[in-house]
This record gives C-alpha cells, sequence and structure tokens, in this order.
C-alpha cells in the first residue's frame, strides 16, 4: 500500500487540528494537516454533527431550567393570591 504525504514537504506525518475561527462558519472544522509544514491536506466534518448536538444540548438543559423555575411559580401561585384577596380584604 502507498504511503501518503504532503504534497508540500514530503513528510509521512500527518495531526489533526480543531479550528473553531473559521470566517463565515458557525462551528469549528478539524483540518487534517501535515506535522512538518502545516500544510492543510484535508477536512473532516463529521465532528460539526457532535458540535451542533452538543449546543443543542446545552439550549436544552437551559430551557429545562427555565421550565423547572417556571413549575415552582406556578405552584407557589394559588397561596400567593390567597394571601393577596386575604390582605385586600382588610
Amino acid at each position: 500500500m502507498a504511503t501518503s504525504k504532503c504534497g508540500n514537504c514530503n513528510s509521512a506525518s500527518f495531526e489533526l487540528e480543531i479550528k473553531s475561527d473559521v470566517k463565515g462558519s458557525a462551528y469549528p472544522f478539524t483540518f487534517i494537516q501535515c506535522s512538518s509544514c502545516g500544510s492543510v491536506v484535508g477536512v473532516l466534518e463529521e465532528k460539526n454533527s457532535e458540535w451542533l448536538l452538543s449546543q443543542l444540548r446545552k439550549k436544552i438543559e437551559n430551557i429545562e431550567v427555565i421550565t423547572s423555575n417556571i413549575d415552582s411559580n406556578i405552584v407557589k401561585l394559588p397561596k400567593i393570591v390567597k394571601q393577596f384577596f386575604k390582605s385586600s380584604k382588610k
């Protein structure tokens, strides 16, 4: 089997580099680059779906906290209304 080599420096050593500052992109990309000179030889996109899912998970967790707070306040509401009407009769 042939050995993959960098088209720039002929090195056969590669690494993955995650870049989150790609202009025009809302999510990070994983670049396959030469370990010697840094030339990019490919880009992986499957990490993007993982990143998007983690962002959605965070948003869902925030929504769960908010709805929990709303639920606890709704449970308190009848007592507050009752107290309001008691105090308004005085």
